[in-house]
């Protein structure tokens, strides 16, 4: 059952990274169950999934509420709140979010100073958030190790 969940939920996160890429946007159709089947990993083989799901969830709520959508869509809100479930621990979760905005602004660098984008142009952040969660699952215990 661990395994089936955890590709499930690894298929799910490519399949939102991908969609996220071409289309700008994480669709509740993929989103709802990534959320729902990570919470039930989280909930058999995770340590935590409240205190995880919450700080995921209100870290890119609090950015919704402020900049008014503006900084991150709604998809991002529950993607996070589904990887801090997935991943079912606090620092694991800081290390998926360190590893996705770390991808993310070395990406934005590069599209800027090779004027793909511009500082005006909204960047998706879904992939970076689903590579960051991955890195996290597969190799976050290890980086712990580290700190």
């Amino acid at each position: 059952m661990q395994t089936v969940l955890f590709v499930t939920c690894a298929l799910l996160l490519l399949s939102i990274a991908i969609v996220d890429a071409r289309i700008g946007m994480i669709p509740d159709f993929l989103n709802v169950p990534f959320f729902l089947f990570a919470l039930l990993y989280g909930c058999f083989f995770g340590s935590s999934v409240v205190l995880p799901v919450l700080i995921g969830g209100g870290f890119f709520a609090i950015q919704w509420l402020l900049s008014q959508g503006k900084w991150v869509g709604s998809g991002d809100i529950i993607l996070a709140a589904g990887i801090g479930a997935f991943v079912g621990d606090v620092l694991l979760l800081v290390i998926a979010l360190g590893v996705a905005y770390a991808l993310g602004s070395v990406a934005a660098v590069v599209l800027l100073v090779r004027k793909q984008k511009t500082i005006e142009q909204r960047m998706v952040f879904g992939p970076f958030l689903a590579a960051g969660a991955l890195v996290s699952f597969v190799g976050g215990e290890r980086i712990l190790e580290y700190f």
